[in-house]
């Protein structure tokens, strides 16, 4: 199902609208200098940073050495936690680093795409179709603005939750809170309700399948009139339920990380009778499905401050450095990782500081184009123009304040960098020239 609306958009509308553009332009312009700036010298701090941390890491054992007290060590060793990690609203409990409930509810999504037509005068016409379409998402949708009525999102009744060990050994070592934040490896959690069942955190009908929780809000699919009987435990019934979870692809490393079986105190009979098993292959909007994810103990590489039998951030003369790994990694590794990662994540930055600018300029440069656009054909050239305006404004200014920036943190790259601003100038006005003889 679609539906299709066209918008009609006068000549003065546009005009006024590119005026008000101006501002904006010339803001994103006025941003993207600090932004070049600011990441240049971010990247020369972290880069000496990394320099300094390799140069002076140790390679530590499994247990701390008085003799390396204070100072930036290479451990590796298996990441253990004990502690009893439990979800509050299901019988699920873990023995391990990190669980992670993760709620989707299926629901509706409006999907649109436009295409605009510029009419002689300077109007336009924007059409736009509205198509929708059902789906699994881990955020609530909004319906309330769709397009067309009939495609009412519910609210999600639950939400995703995560319950971290508070304390985990490496080896040895205790591991600081940022240290435990960076141990990835999650791994799937199957569900597993037990004999007894368990009873939904609201009315609903339950299925569980394939170790997901599907829950359908509403009342129970049997007996929904009848009063709902008073729990009891049978007679003989055991005292304990155990939720078990086995990773049964886990590594040899992984291996002794696998998670305990955790007893959980029974929960009262569920009064929802389990649904059919076609939650899955028949949703319906609103159904709700929850599924579990932990990180168990596993081996892990830190390259850490060493404080006591605690690690933690090193000091470094240009910033803070830790770093951790999933698996086993030597520093050399680990230390070539955070360089590629720098360098990538300046580059990223730089363009953005780039398009920013660039998109500044185009908004100041807006309304010639909507001036000359009450005869399209002139639009579109005046269009180009402005484009190729924007590039000649933006490329030399953001490699200027590139080597501006460079200037202040190493200047012989800076001075080069400069140089190149000044041919990519030059070389841009001729061929700018050329174009206009020809």
């Amino acid at each position: 199902m679609a539906t299709t609306v066209t918008t009609h958009q006068s000549w003065g509308s546009r005009l006024g609208n590119s005026l008000k553009g101006i501002v904006a332009g010339l803001v994103f312009f006025v941003l993207s200098f600090p932004l070049l700036f600011w990441n240049e010298g971010r990247t020369v701090h972290r880069a000496k940073a990394l320099a300094e941390g390799e140069s002076v890491c140790a390679e530590s054992g499994e247990t701390p050495d008085v003799a390396l007290d204070g100072k930036l060590v290479h451990v590796t060793a298996e990441a253990v936690s004990d502690e009893r990690l439990a979800d509050d609203l299901f019988p699920v409990a873990v023995t391990g680093i990190r669980l992670k409930r993760v709620v989707e509810m299926y629901q509706w999504e409006e999907d649109s795409k436009s295409t605009t037509k510029k009419n002689l005068g300077g109007s336009t016409d924007t059409t736009t179709t509205y198509t929708y379409h059902k789906r699994w998402l881990d955020h609530a949708v909004d319906s309330s603005n769709f397009q067309e009525a009939g495609h009412d999102n519910p609210e999600m009744p639950l939400t995703d939750a995560t319950v971290q060990a508070g304390a985990v050994r490496l080896g040895g070592f205790e591991l600081s809170d940022d240290l435990i934040a960076r141990i990835h490896g999650e791994q799937p959690l199957p569900f597993d309700p037990g004999e007894s069942g368990f009873q939904p955190p609201f009315p609903a009908q339950t299925a569980v399948l394939g170790g997901v929780i599907y829950l359908r809000p509403g009342a129970p699919a049997a007996d929904a009139d009848a009063p709902a009987p008073t729990p009891s435990a049978p007679e003989n019934a055991p005292d304990t339920a155990t939720v078990t979870a086995e990773a049964s692809t886990a590594s040899p490393e992984t291996a002794s990380a696998a998670p305990e079986a955790v007893p959980v105190a029974p929960a009262p009979t569920a009064s929802a009778a389990p649904a059919a098993p076609n939650f899955a292959s028949a949703p319906e909007v609103g159904d709700v499905r929850v599924s579990f994810r932990h990180v168990p103990n596993h081996v892990v590489s830190v390259i850490a401050g060493q404080t006591g039998s605690r690690l933690g951030a090193y000091q470094t003369k240009n910033g803070s450095l830790v770093l951790l790994s999933d698996g086993t990694k030597t520093a050399e590794e680990m230390f070539s990782s955070a360089k590629s990662a720098n360098k990538m994540f300046a580059w990223l930055l730089r363009l953005a500081g780039f398009l920013l600018m660039l998109f500044g300029v185009r908004l100041v440069l807006g309304p010639l184009e909507t001036l000359a656009d009450v005869v399209p054909f002139i639009g579109r050239i005046v269009g180009f123009g402005t484009g190729l305006v924007a590039a000649l404004v933006a490329v030399p200014c953001t490699l200027v304040t590139i080597a501006v920036a460079w200037l202040a943190y190493r200047p012989v790259l800076g001075i080069a960098l400069l140089v190149a601003a000044v041919a990519a100038v030059v070389l841009l006005v001729r061929r700018g020239r050329s174009r206009a003889a020809g």
